[in-house]
């Protein structure tokens, strides 16, 4: 089975007009950046604040109650693990239809 549809680089397009960064310019071991799937320190909020442990609410495939979850659990530190979990959201979704 094959899904389509994906928003994503359409958002990311949108954050990038929007921040004016470019992606492709964020270093895929950057610290800070990993750290949102993991904590809401680089945000600087407490996870009551926004009732999540982890920073990555604004994240395509990753903002959701499950997703984050998954993130909890798994505790990813580096872009292949997150790879893996966006396969797996992909393939689960598919599964879903």
């Amino acid at each position: 089975m094959i899904c389509f549809g994906h928003d994503d680089p359409t958002v990311i397009r949108m954050l990038q007009d929007l921040t004016g960064v470019d992606p492709q310019t964020i270093p895929l071991d950057d610290k800070k950046t990993m750290s949102l799937f993991t904590s809401t320190k680089a945000l600087g909020v407490e996870p009551e604040q926004i009732h999540s442990k982890t920073g990555s609410f604004g994240i395509p495939e990753f903002g959701t109650k499950f997703v984050r979850g998954m993130l909890e659990d798994t505790k990813p530190t580096t872009f292949e693990e997150l790879i893996r979990i966006s396969r797996f959201i992909t393939w689960y979704r598919c599964m879903a239809k």
